[in-house]
């Protein structure tokens, strides 16, 4: 595991009683600092890096191509060093789709 977005419905709270409490948490894969004998598959460790909330809106959220590709961002990328994702978008859906439920 590089990288995992992890998105949070949770029922609504008194403080906002007709939307559901929305949570975006980002997570990434880390080696653990000590070495496995070769042949051995590496372990990683997951660690959440980010997380917001958007109950009420939603906040800004890129992802490095670095992380996306591990390292080297390949050359048809340009000069591009990340990706934007449309917050505003996703919230609306996720908000769409309580609504109807």
């Amino acid at each position: 595991m590089q990288l995992v977005i992890l998105v949070l419905i949770d029922p609504p709270v008194a403080a906002h009683p007709n939307l559901p409490v929305i949570t975006v948490q980002l997570w990434r894969g880390f080696p653990l600092p000590e070495r496995h004998p070769s042949g051995q598959a590496q372990t990683r460790v997951a660690r959440m890096v980010w997380q917001k909330d958007w109950t009420q809106n939603a906040s800004p959220l890129y992802l490095l191509l670095t992380d996306i590709f591990q390292g080297q961002v390949p050359p048809e990328y340009g000069q591009h060093n990340h990706i934007q994702l449309d917050t505003v978008t996703w919230r609306e859906a996720i908000l769409r789709g309580w609504l109807r439920h």
